[in-house]
């Protein structure tokens, strides 16, 4: 990153605790998380299942809220949901009721900013994730791959400063992983949000990111920040690179320790 780049996020010693279901104890989710984002800056968190990444994603993006620790977003510290920080999920979320023009246009329709330009802007992210010709389509009638570009239309046409992805891609298949990698990094250097993407797969991680975040096994804590040296933009043959692969084989040690 250049060193111009501020920091707009601070994750500052989060702990989280969940009750046990009969509420005897309480359960350490993550404990201590600290790390920073730059503008603009792309950051993988990988760790083993039920190790807290989703958890850590929603007190981000202030659907949660820290037990101990603070999040800072450009020094404030965050206390619910802004339209500044926008979430993608694994599943598309989109209305089913609505069609894809709707379920794009829903945040801004909600702000209730002008009909016109609204409808101005939609057709230009709809152009964007390559769906012209499916905007009156309702999400049952799409495949997964268009569902989620949808989804990120919607997220990012309210141009949020920092995106949150919770593995938004683990569902599709390998074609329609590579399809949307290609569109996320598009759509990041035209509007070059901070992304905060959460994910199982170390590969997809080292391919998209500048940093990656790795976590260790439930209560969660950062075993090791790890910058990525691969200049942009990376060809779909660096997957193949010495390099990249020792990379691979460095993270999936301290995952699989």
């Amino acid at each position: 990153m250049n060193d111009k780049q501020k920091k707009i996020l601070a994750v500052d010693g989060v702990g989280k605790y969940f009750d046990k279901p009969d509420k005897t104890e309480k359960i350490c989710v993550l404990d201590s998380i600290a790390f920073d984002a730059e503008d603009g800056e792309i950051i993988s968190i990988v760790g083993p299942s039920g190790c807290g990444k989703s958890t850590l994603l929603n007190i981000i993006g202030g659907f949660e809220q820290a037990d101990q620790g603070v999040v800072r977003y450009e020094d404030q510290s965050i206390t619910g949901p802004s339209s500044e920080r926008a979430m993608v999920f694994q599943s598309c979320a989109l209305f089913p009721w609505l069609t894809v023009r709707q379920n794009i246009s829903y945040g801004l329709q909600r702000k209730k900013q002008n009909e016109q330009e609204i409808q101005k802007q939609v057709t230009q992210y709809i152009k964007l994730v390559g769906l012209n010709g499916f905007d009156g389509y309702y999400p049952e009638q799409l495949s997964g791959g268009m569902q989620q570009r949808a989804a990120l239309a919607r997220a990012l046409i309210m141009r949020p400063r920092i995106l949150l992805m919770d593995e938004p891609f683990a569902a599709l298949d390998s074609q329609s992983r590579l399809a949307m990698h290609r569109l996320l990094l598009e759509m990041w250097q035209a509007f070059k949000p901070t992304i905060l993407f959460v994910t199982h797969e170390v590969e997809e991680a080292l391919f998209l990111a500048d940093k990656i975040v790795v976590m260790s096994e439930r209560p969660g804590r950062v075993l090791r920040r790890i910058n990525i040296p691969f200049e942009r933009p990376r060809p779909a043959s660096l997957i193949g690179d010495a390099a990249f692969l020792q990379m691979k084989n460095s993270v999936q040690a301290l995952l699989f320790r």
